[in-house]
């Protein structure tokens, strides 16, 4: 069985500060003779189990840390900083397993001696949403040669960080061995969840603007065609000419064509608002909600002139009167075209739109309370309900607690169903 062993050093158990892993004082050989002492005791333990040939990488700093001479069972030996996979040089497919030994955890763990490489080049390295280390990324390069990791040593972080990214892992930590509870590979290996939404959003953003801006030049061209003058002829053909441009406009949808403008634009700033919060919420999550706080403003703002325009357009008396023969003075009609409503354009412009039907009703009092209870209580019924679910989903999410659309879905609509039909029932009586 052959054996691949990178050895790092400020996961080395005594290691505590950077004088001991760097240069060549006193501080710096006392650490490295412990460091020795690892890398020997893990090429004891792998020579136990059976194997038969074990290389060893020095992957610290300038990579020439330990005595050759001094490796236990006749291991080779590859020194030197000048190598084109560095930590991981000399590992290839016939390799039967790797070993890390005295690894550190990433820039930023709550580790005496954490970083990532270079700490002035790397502030955070990420597989799968997952934040990971040398150790982490290491793996990556036994896994494109298809050689296990069966053994990480060093601080604590180091190894649960690795562990997040590993299915079977032994590892150790302050000479302990664990091997059970060890977290699941993440089935999303791919950019961060976040980088994808935001980068989405974004994209969605520059098409309404992009579109907006194709729209806005469409209607200058067709209103620098319709104001033009050099057609030549009497005045009933000029006449009939620029009646012909009229109705070419009028077919085109122009005036439609030129009212959506500020439509697309306000859309292209609310979409840009959310993928600018969803990516403050991994950095302060005070920021994010301030900038999501008045992102949501403007959109509630702008949904209260739509939604007040239409009203003041659409809602005539008869649309009342055919809207009243749906029996709204039925509480429970009230409460379940509310919370259907509530779902669709938000509790309170449901609760405008709602308005002048309420005010034809007999029994003010009954409806007035009836939509109090079903508008707020509508917005549990999926994530996108409320605000409050977001920030809930959200926060889960930073304590590794998944909560998926769905799976907020067979939770929020039963409770939403039950406690709005409980609520009709005591209004009911």
């Amino acid at each position: 069985m052959k054996v691949f062993l990178s050895s790092d050093m400020e996961g080395t158990a005594g290691v505590v500060d950077w004088a001991q892993c760097v240069g060549d004082g006193p501080e710096a050989a006392a650490g490295r003779r412990l460091l020795l002492a690892e890398v020997n005791a893990a090429i004891e333990g792998a020579l136990a189990g059976g194997a038969t040939e074990i290389v060893v990488n020095d992957s610290h700093s300038t990579m020439r840390n330990l005595p050759a001479d001094a490796l236990a069972g006749g291991a080779s030996y590859i020194s030197g900083s000048h190598k084109p996979l560095y930590m991981m040089q000399g590992l290839d497919g016939s390799f039967d397993a790797v070993m890390f030994v005295s690894y550190h955890g990433s820039v930023g763990a709550p580790a005496g001696l954490s970083h990532t490489y270079n700490p002035r080049a790397v502030i955070e390295a990420r597989l799968g949403g997952v934040v990971t280390g040398e150790a982490g990324i290491n793996a990556l390069v036994a896994a494109h040669y298809g050689v296990p990791v069966v053994l990480v040593t060093g601080d604590r972080c180091a190894c649960e960080e690795t562990a997040a990214l590993l299915r079977v892992l032994i590892y150790k930590m302050d000479n302990t061995t664990f091997g059970d509870n060890i977290p699941t590979v993440p089935l999303w290996m791919g950019p961060p969840h976040t980088l994808v939404e935001v980068q989405a959003i974004l994209y969605a953003s520059l098409a309404a603007s992009l579109l907006s801006s194709l729209l806005a030049m469409l209607g200058k061209q067709w209103l620098n065609r319709y104001s033009s003058s050099n057609v030549r002829g009497t005045a009933i053909e000029r006449s009939q000419n620029r009646q012909h441009k009229l109705d070419g406009m009028t077919g085109w949808y122009f005036e439609h064509v030129m009212e959506a403008l500020p439509l697309m634009l306000q859309i292209a700033l609310l979409l840009l608002g959310c993928a600018l919060s969803r990516y403050l919420w991994e950095i302060d999550i005070t920021v994010a909600s301030v900038v999501l706080g008045v992102t949501s403003f403007g959109a509630v703002f702008y949904l209260f002139i739509i939604v007040a325009g239409a009203a003041h357009t659409f809602l005539t008396g008869d649309v009342v009167s055919t809207v009243a023969q749906l029996h709204l003075d039925r509480v429970r009609v009230l409460s379940t075209a509310t919370a259907i409503l509530s779902n669709i354009v938000s509790n309170v412009p449901a609760v405008l739109v709602l308005k002048p039907f309420v005010a034809q009703l007999p029994d003010q009092r009954t409806a007035w309370l009836t939509l109090a209870m079903a508008s707020p209580l509508a917005g549990n019924f999926t994530i996108l309900g409320s605000v409050a679910n977001l920030i809930v989903v959200e926060r889960a999410r930073q304590a590794h607690v998944a909560i998926g659309f769905w799976t907020y879905f067979r939770l929020g609509a039963p409770v939403t169903v039950i406690t709005i039909a409980i609520g009709a029932m005591w209004l009911h009586n």
